[in-house]
């Protein structure tokens, strides 16, 4: 077996998987993308150990992911945990992904349907308990995790930015609201519903990294899943098929009636985040993700120039300014 020397097997990982297994064990490292959780295969076993590193995070995947696949949804199988040492097996998916080249778009149609699926059944007997650092989406999460993230991380930290705009903060107040609003709409959200997270496996989509579930607005999920594409965005043709497939497999009710609307400013709100979240991998060394920022950075300005979000200057102003610092950077 042989692993790189920077990206060592977390101590007692193999040791462990052998004891589970009852034999000597091989682990194949298998490449990070934007957590810091680390997955290995057993090559030849159909299984993957995963490596977690904070306690909390792994009590709530493994809380959360029980209670998932009881509710018969597509996700991997989990044979075998210790959540305090934060290591566990699971099924290998393989290594196709939704967000991978080539072109996926028939692919989405399944997404769509698997989201329906969790947002359908997802919440029934779940227990707000096991979430990882907030009980449910509100506006207070969404100023801090996204707008004050994307503020910070990709205007302060990574392009300088320095000067608000006067009445900026009252409008990060407004937005925030409106982005939680759609918790009427309450579903188990799984709050990373984007193609890097869902893998293609014999025909099937099935979804990992659940560990941020939490009740919320559907629509954050399926802004996610249109929005966050890092190669280029989907086609205006097909996210409205993807919108109109969601509304039938997830069915009849209330809730319709404002979903296109919390579908704009949530999937606002989840842009900020992605944004955020692509600046600090960046400046961490994962140059990748540098490129995956200017074309999600111009559809995020698009959305502000939208009914829904026209109340927002000070908002757009700032991201108008982030496209131009991002052009001397």
């Amino acid at each position: 077996m042989t692993r790189p020397a920077a990206d060592p097997l977390p101590p007692g990982a193999l040791s462990w998987a052998g004891a589970r297994l009852g034999r000597r064990v091989e682990l194949e490292i298998l490449p990070g993308d934007g957590g810091l959780r680390q997955y290995f295969r057993l090559p030849g076993d159909g299984l993957l150990l995963l490596a977690g590193g904070d306690p909390a995070e792994n009590l709530a995947w493994l809380r959360i992911g029980r209670h998932l696949w009881f509710k018969g949804l597509a996700l991997p199988r989990i044979y075998d945990y210790d959540p305090g040492r934060g290591f566990f097996l699971l099924e290998d998916l393989g290594d196709e992904r939704l967000a991978d080249p080539p072109d996926h778009s028939a692919d989405y149609f399944q997404a769509v349907e698997v989201l329906a699926g969790l947002h359908r059944r997802g919440l029934a007997d779940f227990n707000p308990a096991w979430c990882f650092q907030t009980r449910a989406y509100n506006a207070a999460m969404a100023e801090k995790q996204e707008i004050g993230y994307f503020l910070n991380s990709l205007l302060g930290r990574y392009l300088g930015w320095r000067k608000r705009p006067r009445g900026l903060a009252a409008e990060i107040k407004a937005f925030s609201r409106q982005a939680a609003a759609g918790t009427r709409d309450r579903v188990l959200m799984h709050r990373d519903y984007q193609g890097r997270n869902l893998m293609l496996n014999k025909g099937r989509v099935c979804f990992i990294d659940w560990q941020g579930a939490r009740p919320g607005p559907a629509a954050y999920d399926l802004s996610s899943l249109l929005e966050e594409t890092p190669y280029l965005p989907l086609a205006p043709k097909l996210k409205e098929e993807l919108v109109e497939a969601y509304l039938k497999a997830r069915g009849p009710g209330a809730w319709r009636r404002n979903f296109r609307k919390e579908l704009r400013v949530t999937g606002a709100a989840r842009m900020m985040q992605a944004l955020g979240a692509y600046a600090k991998l960046t400046l961490a060394g994962k140059n990748k993700f540098a490129a995956y920022i200017p074309p999600l950075l111009a559809r995020l300005r698009e959305r502000f120039e939208e009914r829904p979000l026209r109340p927002f200057p000070a908002l757009k102003a700032v991201i108008v300014e982030a496209e131009d610092l991002l052009k001397e950077k």
